[in-house]
């Protein structure tokens, strides 16, 4: 976005990320700054002269007198640098409405020269990165001595704390039959395919993907797996995935039926039980 009135408004990029990353969003900012490069940097005599700014009396042609009158007009209020380049200056006076009046010649185009040196890029207007993990001051406006906000402010800024408390007895209940009745895992399965490479296989057919012929496709159930000798925490999982205690865990796998249980050694079910057990864990 190059907008002259916007482009330091819309350019703005926010990393939260760690400390490493402001040399990275700094290096960001300057190949933005780069990339619109094509815009004039420097305010001279040579930029001004022969613009063309539109005025409610029509098109108005920067003439050179008119042009060294906006460099003395810059130069002289410190809006611009040794280089012609517009400084931090004139934009932080710009934008707290302090801006110097312009030279009587120029005030009748007041609004369009100040838009023409706004066309100008500065390097001090490209954001740098700060830390915005740091406290900031929120500065109160006029909305808060007004009786309606003070009002409304004394009925919701107090802190409330608020207390759940779970029936243990209830919720193991719950969530061992919840277990019992609504989790059912079948076999995992896995398909096998055979094929073979077409005779005269070309390089653009394997490229595409089209050198092999299949010719069968057998899908089965695993009905074995491979045991380890590393015990598996299935309690502590479990705890860690739901929040609840080791005790209350082990009271809920201690109460489900043997047949469920047996299932437990087939990982996509363990995680379906994570996924069911807080579901029924929400009752005070």
């Amino acid at each position: 976005m190059d907008d002259p009135a916007t482009v330091h408004d819309l350019n703005v990029l926010t990393v939260v990320a760690a400390e490493g990353y402001k040399e990275f969003v700094a290096g960001l900012q300057k190949e933005i700054a780069e990339a619109i490069s094509a815009r004039p940097r420097r305010a001279d005599v040579d930029y001004f002269t022969g613009e063309v700014p539109q005025t409610d009396a029509g098109d108005v042609q920067v003439t050179p007198a008119m042009a060294k009158a906006i460099t003395r007009y810059l130069i002289k209020n410190d809006y611009t640098d040794d280089d012609d380049k517009i400084t931090a200056g004139y934009h932080d006076a710009k934008a707290a409405g302090t801006i110097a009046p312009l030279p009587p010649e120029l005030a009748a185009y007041s609004v369009q020269i100040l838009k023409l040196i706004d066309s100008v890029f500065a390097d001090s207007q490209i954001p740098l990165p700060e830390d915005d993990r740091k406290t900031k001051r929120n500065h109160l406006n006029s909305n808060f001595q007004k009786e309606e906000f003070k009002a409304l402010w004394s009925r919701i800024h107090r802190k409330a704390v608020y207390a759940v408390r779970f029936e243990s007895e209830e919720l193991i209940g719950k969530c061992t039959a919840a277990l019992d009745a609504e989790l059912r895992v079948g076999p995992l399965q896995y398909v096998v395919q055979r094929g073979e490479q077409l005779t005269g296989a070309t390089y653009d057919a394997l490229q595409a993907g089209e050198a092999f012929q299949l010719n069968e496709t057998q899908t089965a159930a695993l009905k074995s797996s491979v045991h380890s000798a590393v015990k598996y925490d299935l309690i502590g999982k479990l705890a860690d995935q739901t929040q609840l205690t080791r005790g209350t865990i082990g009271r809920i796998l201690g109460g489900i039926k043997p047949s469920v249980f047996a299932n437990y050694p087939q990982s996509p079910y363990r995680r379906q039980a994570t996924r069911r057990i807080p579901a029924r864990s929400s009752s005070p």
